[in-house]
């Protein structure tokens, strides 16, 4: 809380404390916990700041529940608070609510729509632990605003207690160099050096190696110099991963972008589709993907090639997919 924080947290003290459901912010200054009148209470939520990059990366730090085998399971919902009695409330969406005498009495409320992330349990408790809650605007597209939530969360969950920091921050300046690549490709020259370090950090026991990647590339038609510097950790020891297999393992994640991104980006050009509403984006993914599937499925080396020749081959499909 960067602003006003003492009275922020006296009033989240009383909201935690409150017997029942919290009605009105009014009533929590009425309780012991909250010291204060009711212009300190108007002025720190009128005036207050809370850091919500710290405020995320703490819940993240905090123990997660798990499922019975171990497994973090996230799930991700979207709730509606409704607010019609504001009309001077901005960007208010109409919310869809659904009637409890079947689907012909749901109803359209105008309220403010949330995208909640949550870690859960598999027990029988109904328990859940948030990480994350973003309202949804008039102009954002609920599967992009989502997949960006759920990657700030991994992200924060695992560089909760400080994996990335801690990997970043060993004396790289004073480790030997380990390996050494030099590259002429795709019209630009390309220098990677890597050191590796034995890796060791208490909330990831299955962490024992760390690695900097140093990455410089020039293009041979322009000149231009870029710098790219990636720090990795790794299960593998020092002693089961050489220096020349974690340098592999590193540009073999390449090959996730060069091949279906690549493809998807610059034959099917889905960069510059105007299809962008609801979940259409989504469904014209599903046959650009097995497309691409089934032509590696078939060895086609030329993606761009190969529909040509299926459209001109119309058994070649069916086929492919073992349906003939």
């Amino acid at each position: 809380m960067t602003r006003r924080g003492d009275t922020l947290f006296e009033l989240t003290d009383a909201m935690l404390c409150e017997d029942g459901p919290v009605t009105s912010p009014v009533d929590l200054t009425l309780l012991a916990e909250h010291r204060r009148g009711h212009g300190a209470m108007y002025d720190a939520l009128n005036q207050g700041r809370i850091d919500v990059g710290r405020l995320r990366k703490a819940l993240a730090m905090l123990p997660q529940p798990k499922a019975a085998d171990g497994r973090l399971v996230l799930a991700v919902d979207v709730s509606a608070w409704l607010r019609p009695d504001a009309p001077t409330s901005p960007d208010r969406l109409f919310c869809h609510v659904y009637g409890r005498s079947g689907r012909s009495s749901d109803q359209f409320i105008p309220g403010w729509p949330y995208s909640f992330v949550a870690a859960l349990e598999t027990d029988r408790t109904s328990w859940c632990q948030l990480l994350d809650a973003v309202r949804l605007g008039p102009d954002d597209d609920v599967a992009e605003v989502t997949a960006a939530q759920v990657r700030r969360v991994v992200a924060d969950l695992i560089d909760g207690p400080g994996l990335y920091t801690q990997a970043r921050k060993l004396p790289w300046a004073d480790i030997p160099l380990d390996h050494r690549t030099r590259d002429r490709t795709h019209h630009r020259e390309e220098l990677r050096r890597l050191k590796a370090a034995a890796f060791r950090h208490r909330d990831y026991p299955g962490a024992r190696q760390a690695a900097q990647t140093v990455r410089w590339r020039r293009q041979l038609s322009t000149g231009k110099l870029t710098t790219e510097r990636v720090c990795v950790t790794t299960s593998p020891d020092v002693s089961d991963a050489t220096p020349a297999q974690l340098a592999a393992w590193i540009r073999g994640h390449w090959g996730i972008e060069n091949l279906p991104h690549h493809v998807r980006d610059r034959t099917f050009r889905e960069d510059n589709s105007t299809v962008r509403t609801g979940h259409l984006p989504r469904t014209m993914t599903g046959p650009r993907n097995l497309t691409i599937s089934i032509s590696r499925q078939n060895s086609d080396t030329n993606i761009t090639a190969a529909p040509r020749h299926t459209g001109h081959d119309h058994p070649r499909p069916p086929t492919a997919l073992g349906l003939t």
